[in-house]
Parts: C-alpha cells; structure tokens; sequence
C-alpha cells in the first residue's frame, strides 16, 4: 500500500473510498490547490512495506485453503517455520480463520 494520493477534482466521499480500495492507497485527499490533476506520495515506509508483507501471507493463507479444499467457515491448522507468520499471528489467524502452528522438521 502507499500512503497518500492528492487530486484535485473534488470527489464524492464513496467515490473517494473505490479510488482508495483500488488503488490501495491509505488516504486519498482532494487539494484544489494541486497545480497538477494528481499527487502520489510513493515513499514506502518500514510501516507500510510490513502491511504489504502481512497481505502477502494472508493471501499465502488463503491459497494454501483454496488448494487444500477447505470450505469459508472450516478452521484449520496451518504449520509453518516462518517467524514472521507468528509476529503477525493474530491478525493472519483473524483474516484466515486458520491455527498457526510450529512445523516440526
């Protein structure tokens, strides 16, 4: 995700949130003063390069269910020897409806 996009025309709020959503941008403000149509902050912060490493193993999740056939409401378990999966623990287990645990080589 990027932090912030800057426009110039003057937006309808639900419009606002559809450019937000697919653009995956986290603010998006109108600034009539813009001396261009648009303005994108494209500077990643450690923050922000952590959010889009989650949304990459959430979808890691999410595949690995698809492959393994499980229906929307199943909960499983889910090993793994990846640390990071365990840092971000909770909100991966939330998006996922899995149970990490410990892969034991």
């Amino acid at each position: 995700p990027l932090s912030k996009l800057e426009i110039k025309a003057v937006l309808a709020p639900e419009y606002l949130e559809i450019v937000k959503d697919e653009l995956n941008i986290k603010e998006v403000v109108v600034n009539p003063e813009l001396e261009t149509e648009v303005l994108l902050d494209t500077n990643i912060t450690p923050e922000l390069e952590e959010e889009g490493k989650i949304r990459d193993a959430i979808r890691a999740v999410m595949e690995w269910r698809k492959e393994s056939g499980l229906k929307p409401g199943e909960k499983a378990p889910y090993p793994t020897s990846d640390e990071f999966f365990f840092k971000h623990k909770e909100e991966i287990e939330k998006a996922t409806n899995v149970e990490l645990s410990h892969l034991h080589n």
